[in-house]
């Protein structure tokens, strides 16, 4: 059976103490339903925008903006609508084959504009990517909505910010509140880490373009 944005926020409140709620869709006269009610979602895209999770990883082919940046000689996309954060940007879309396998775009460096020529650069600006190119294949993190596609690390690492969030508001321990956020720190590195050993054996060979900063 899977699990709920329900049974995420009462793992959060059982680990505070606090009284479990009955259902997020069901209002309650209750501290822990109204925090639960008001902050899941901004803190599940929080959570979901801080590592990269492979269920959350998705791919577009961006064409570009109709209007060009006020200034500068980049091109502008607009940005996927369901995108949280952006985690590489290609100028073509190459798939080779390699000894382990078929191998696709690489992870870009996130060295600094100065250690690459301008033109084969990106960044975000606002609801825009600009980048030197004419077309770009995006991967990026996307609000996933649907909690049946999350893993069972990002469910422990939500519930565990869930927690740290909640823990001053409803039991007022500065003790607890700081446990809460170093369990949280905890296990979004074990998570991201866990969850990001996967599909990396293969070798890559592609043009990427480096991110600005």
């Amino acid at each position: 059976m899977a699990i709920t944005q329900t049974q995420i926020c009462n793992k959060a409140l059982g680990w505070l103490g606090s009284n479990r709620i009955t259902s997020l869709d069901i209002e309650e006269d209750s501290p822990e339903w109204l925090l639960s009610s008001e902050n899941f979602d901004s803190l599940r895209d929080a959570v979901l925008e801080e590592r990269e999770w492979t269920f959350a990883v998705k791919r577009a082919i961006l064409n570009p903006d109709p209007d060009d940046p006020v200034f500068g000689s980049e091109t502008r996309f607009v940005k996927p609508s369901d995108s949280l954060r952006i985690l590489t940007v290609h100028d073509n879309s190459v798939i080779r084959a390699s000894s382990s396998g078929s191998a696709i775009n690489p992870i870009v460096s996130t060295r600094g504009v100065h250690d690459v020529p301008q033109a084969d650069g990106w960044m975000v600006e606002g609801n825009y990517i600009l980048a030197g190119a004419d077309t770009i294949y995006v991967r990026y993190n996307e609000r996933v909505e649907e909690v049946g596609r999350y893993s069972s690390l990002f469910i422990e690492t939500l519930a565990q910010r869930l927690a740290a969030e909640f823990a001053l508001p409803l039991t007022e321990s500065k003790t607890l509140f700081d446990r809460m956020w170093q369990l949280y720190g905890a296990k979004i590195m074990i998570g991201s880490v866990s969850d990001g050993m996967q599909g990396r054996s293969r070798k890559v060979r592609s043009q990427a373009l480096i991110r600005r900063r």
